[in-house]
């Protein structure tokens, strides 16, 4: 319950693209009747739907703001005592934090290497040979 203020104004926001996201997929490459993905390829196209959404998140949201609305961020140093959890005060003085960069081209190669790896994965654990075992082998 003391999220839920980041539900309204973040994660709203981050389902309605990957919803728009899947949509959009589902346009271009037809029904989800006539789609047969196995589960490497399923997982590798919600990676994907997940890193749409994400960039149009944080193109489309003003974190900054949003987080001060909610009382999660300061301008000051003074202390803050966010809305959502009464009782509750934070003293800014006793932290640093330190800014986050977003390189998209690096983060879009590191996205590819990863796949590419998992591809490989998948494909040395498809052809490695599994024998059955039978009932009596566990009892050994």
């Amino acid at each position: 319950m003391y999220l839920q203020s980041l539900d309204i104004s973040i994660f709203s926001v981050f389902k309605k693209h990957y919803t728009d996201a899947a949509e959009e997929y589902l346009e271009k490459n037809g029904p989800r009747s006539k789609l047969k993905l196995t589960a490497s390829q399923s997982r590798i196209l919600c990676t994907r739907l997940t890193m749409v959404a994400w960039r149009r998140t944080v193109k489309s949201v003003n974190f900054k703001e949003e987080f001060k609305n909610i009382g999660y961020i300061w301008t000051d140093n003074s202390p803050v005592s966010p809305r959502t959890l009464p009782g509750y005060t934070f003293d800014p003085t006793t932290i640093d934090c330190p800014s986050i960069e977003i390189n998209e081209e690096e983060e879009e190669q590191e996205i590819e290497m990863q796949a590419k790896i998992a591809e490989n994965q998948n494909k040395n654990i498809s052809n490695q040979k599994n024998k059955q075992a039978t009932l009596s082998h566990f009892w050994k």
